[in-house]
């Protein structure tokens, strides 16, 4: 049996606010590994992890710079203060344990911000 027909490949989608500005993301719903889990671990002693291990889970997010596109990549979140994405990690986390509601989705199935 190959493992990939048990592996979501569905994404979810959820908000963050960071010095009153939202910013939609949307993850990999399966991301959640061991791997992924002893990336977190590691912060403390190796900084970095924040950009590898987000930059692995991110698919798309509502964010520019200078008006071109700004992909949620780990060498680009490695310039992102660390306070915003604490606040990225603190998000999945309510939207991996099912604490998180879900954001309402468009007529082309992207997630329609509230409010």
């Amino acid at each position: 049996m190959d493992i990939n027909t048990l592996l979501d490949t569905k994404t979810e989608t959820f908000e963050v606010v960071y010095r009153d500005q939202t910013v939609t993301f949307e993850a990999k719903s399966d991301a959640l590994t061991p791997r992924l889990m002893q990336s977190f671990a590691d912060l403390r002693e190796k900084p970095i992890e924040i950009a590898n291990a987000l930059g692995s889970v991110l698919v798309r997010r509502d964010i520019d710079l200078d008006g071109q596109p700004f992909p949620p990549t780990a060498e680009n979140l490695a310039g992102i203060p660390v306070p915003f994405l604490t606040a990225i990690i603190e998000k999945l986390g309510e939207s991996w344990s099912g604490n998180a509601q879900p954001l309402p989705r468009s007529q082309n199935g992207l997630a329609v911000a509230a409010k």
